[in-house]
């Protein structure tokens, strides 16, 4: 894979299930950060550092109890803030009984395939949030030229009376006149 420059991390995921293979500290299993990087005056307390997720959340001792192995108490101040930041991310979370897994995002496998496999002379569109979806959808097919004229109508099948405008019955229907 590494050869197609492709990035597994991107596109794998971590599925968290009983928490027994991913670590606590250094892999981003909750959010979008590992916790060492957001923590880090708690990781620097942490005796075993390379601690997985069950280890600190476990459903044997009850769903919101969180076990901790500091090398000394945390104090006052920015270790107490990160204290009362991670209790915060962690008070929703509860690990399940199944098995830790990795999944694969769809759209990121698809981005991957066509980016090597397909040629695009078009330029990546790009969506307008301030605009209504059905103009941007409107300027899309028309850059592709799949705007229902009678043209395009008649080249996929479509049976017509007239391929003639309607307007002015002089020349074709199509996305130049």
């Amino acid at each position: 894979m590494s050869d197609l420059n492709i990035d597994l991390g991107s596109v794998f995921v971590k599925k968290l299930g009983d928490g027994l293979s991913f670590s606590f500290w250094k892999d981003i299993w909750i959010g979008e950060q590992k916790l060492e990087t957001l923590f880090p005056h708690l990781f620097s307390l942490e005796v075993n550092k390379d601690c997985k997720v069950v280890d600190h959340c476990n459903l044997n001792n009850g769903p919101h109890t969180r076990t901790w192995q500091w090398r000394r108490p945390v104090r006052d101040g920015a270790e107490k803030e990160q204290l009362d930041g991670i209790l915060n991310i962690l008070r929703h979370f509860n690990p399940s009984s199944s098995n830790d897994c990795w999944e694969y995002s769809y759209p990121c496998i698809r981005r991957h395939i066509e980016g090597r496999t397909l040629m695009s002379v078009l330029d990546p569109v790009c969506w307008n949030k301030l605009i209504p979806l059905k103009v941007n959808i409107f300027s899309w097919r028309l850059a592709i030229d799949r705007l229902p004229t009678i043209c395009n109508l008649g080249k996929r099948g479509i049976d017509l009376d007239s391929t003639q405008c309607p307007l002015c019955d002089d020349r074709l229907e199509s996305l130049q006149t």
